[in-house]
């Protein structure tokens, strides 16, 4: 596994290269392009650092995060994605749905062990529904430790 100090000179590497380019292009352009570029790459930094440490699964320190994907069944949202590291939930997206109560959802599950999701979550309803987004959030928790006990017992 890579360490610490390596991801971070490659990162700083990948940004250099990225950087030298765009100075290229801007050397070419007039003083009003060249801001946009400016922005534009710091957009694409913070985007890029999110996307090394989230989404590409490398975590600067502590144990090796997992992303999860559930398709929810009975709602409104369309997909669920999970960032689990060890038994703590990281972060959370659900696609679609009511986009308020989910980012209330979300802030307030981040950094919760599973199990205490799990006992908050589950069997909420959602008006005439027999489920609900964060039931089906219990569910695709279920989902993911199902799969993660399967792959421990072999």
């Amino acid at each position: 596994m890579l360490n610490d100090k390596l991801i971070i000179k490659l990162v700083n590497l990948k940004l250099f290269l990225i950087f030298k380019h765009l100075q290229t292009e801007a050397e070419k352009a007039s003083i009003e392009r060249l801001r946009l570029i400016k922005i534009i790459f710091r957009l694409f930094i913070l985007n890029y650092i999110k996307k090394c440490i989230f989404y590409d699964k490398i975590n600067l320190g502590g144990e090796k995060m997992i992303e999860f994907e559930y398709k929810p069944v009975g709602v409104c949202s369309s997909k669920i994605k999970l960032l689990i590291e060890g038994d703590t939930l990281k972060d959370l997206e659900v696609i679609g749905g009511c986009s308020g109560n989910l980012q209330g959802i979300k802030a307030l599950v981040k950094d919760m062990k599973l199990t205490d999701i799990k006992d908050k979550l589950k069997g909420i309803k959602c008006g005439f529904k027999n489920t609900s987004c964060p039931d089906q959030i219990v569910k695709a928790i279920d989902k993911y430790l199902e799969g993660k006990n399967e792959n421990n017992t072999r």
